[in-house]
């Protein structure tokens, strides 16, 4: 495998005014969920078509780093399930490991993850600062804004971190 996308959930596909705008559309629907489906919150389309986008310019495969891997005991399995269920692609590779250390930071999950699998290029996707990743990372990090997520400015400099692009271009020349 060549190239990878280490993808967060909260904050990057599912931004917070997104999910704010679920929670009003269930309380208009009078407590109906909306949005969901057996696995969690439907994460923003725009931020979806995005990945995407990135996974087939540059033949990049996921791999989730997200906490709520965490919040089952089948977690990376549970969310390669969720995805293959909504979308069609890209191919999840399976998930960073859950480190037990309290003072872990995100990036040495990834650190983990690394040094088990080859891997040529990667960009990691997260609305995580700096602080939670280690120096060598830090020129793969796509930080997005927790309340857009993963929009196509970051689209743009992740195809440049992935060296798919040669130039800085506007969000609609790819």
């Amino acid at each position: 495998m060549s190239k990878v996308i280490f993808l967060d959930i909260d904050g990057v596909l599912l931004p917070t005014t997104y999910a704010r705008f679920l929670e009003q559309a269930e309380h208009l629907s009078r407590g109906t969920a909306v949005g969901q489906d057996d696995f969690m919150e439907h994460f923003a389309p725009y931020c979806v078509a995005n990945v995407q986008k990135l996974a087939r310019v540059t033949g990049a495969r996921i791999v989730f780093t997200s906490v709520r891997k965490a919040d089952r005991p089948d977690g990376p399995t549970w969310l390669q399930a969720m995805w293959a269920s909504r979308y069609s692609s890209p191919p999840v590779l399976g998930a960073t490991p859950t480190l037990d250390n309290q003072q872990y930071r995100r990036g040495d999950e990834i650190r983990h993850w690394l040094s088990a699998h080859h891997c040529e290029q990667y960009v990691i996707l997260d609305d995580m600062g700096p602080a939670h990743f280690h120096t060598e990372q830090l020129s793969f990090l796509i930080q997005c804004d927790e309340k857009w997520g993963f929009t196509t400015v970051e689209l743009a400099r992740a195809l440049i971190t992935l060296r798919c692009l040669d130039r800085p271009t506007t969000a609609t020349s790819y």
